[in-house]
């Protein structure tokens, strides 16, 4: 299991960089280095810092299809991998996306929460995409360098109500101190306190914290994750044994981010 990936955002969008990388830092598996929106600032980026995965995004206004020509602005052999990033599936992009430094295409309204998980296993070694970069691979009859991995961020946890998916957003995703979160909904503190501790229930967290649930069972049906996961699985579970458990929202976090997997 890789610890500590270290990242490189590249994204022109402010507010989509900075979601981004809250997502990254909020995962203890990934670090991000270095953010920019400027496309010229990578070489000295990556003379200065070493980078495990870039994040590239791909629609940029003034040259949509850039990202297929970092490796003649950057050498392969001084790229780490890199996958790319977009809003709609681009056909052109795809197709050249068959440098050995690449390792995935994401569309990020499929990837959503999942980021940190897409960036785990490109660096891997695994070839990441979304579900509509599958189809559009399928129908363009595109192969892709090795055996893609397909991840699908958009699953919610269907028993979580309207008020608790945004509750888990605010508390979970975001990190919201409790107080802050009980302003922003004009909500009691213990009112609050009770909200989030009902997530969390129907996360499963209580029943795994508490032993009741293997982390194995838990992710019954998501094999491919416990292969890839089970060190850290067995790592941060019993750090947040019992319900006052120091490691808790990190806990919380990975199973309110985790993808669908095939």
């Amino acid at each position: 299991m890789r610890r500590d990936i270290r990242v490189m955002l590249v994204e022109d969008d402010l507010y989509a960089r900075d979601l981004m990388s809250l997502l990254l830092r909020r995962d203890w598996r990934t670090q991000v280095v270095a953010e920019t929106g400027d496309l010229a600032a990578i070489p000295g980026l990556l003379a200065k810092t070493r980078v495990d995965v870039i994040l590239l995004d791909t629609e940029y206004p003034t040259d949509p299809h850039w990202a297929s020509h970092i490796t003649e602005t950057i050498p392969e052999k001084q790229l780490p991998i890199v996958m790319v990033t977009g809003t709609q599936p681009d056909l052109q992009t795809l197709q050249s996306l068959t440098q050995p430094s690449y390792s995935g295409y994401l569309l990020k309204n499929e990837i959503a929460y999942s980021l940190a998980w897409a960036v785990t296993l490109a660096a891997e070694g695994r070839w990441v995409i979304t579900p509509r970069i599958e189809a559009l691979a399928d129908a363009a009859g595109f192969t892709f360098p090795r055996q893609p991995v397909v991840l699908d961020g958009r699953a919610t946890v269907t028993s979580l109500t309207p008020r608790e998916t945004e509750i888990a957003r605010l508390a979970i995703l975001f990190n919201l101190p409790r107080r802050d979160l009980a302003d922003e909904l004009t909500k009691s503190p213990a009112t609050i306190f009770e909200s989030v501790s009902q997530v969390y229930e129907k996360l499963g967290l209580w029943d795994i914290l508490d032993g009741e649930v293997d982390p194995a069972e838990y992710f019954a049906g998501h094999e491919l994750v416990l292969q890839h996961f089970k060190e850290s699985l067995a790592d941060i579970w019993p750090e947040g044994k019992g319900h006052k458990g120091r490691d808790k929202d990190t806990l919380a976090f990975h199973l309110l981010t985790i993808p669908e997997v095939r």
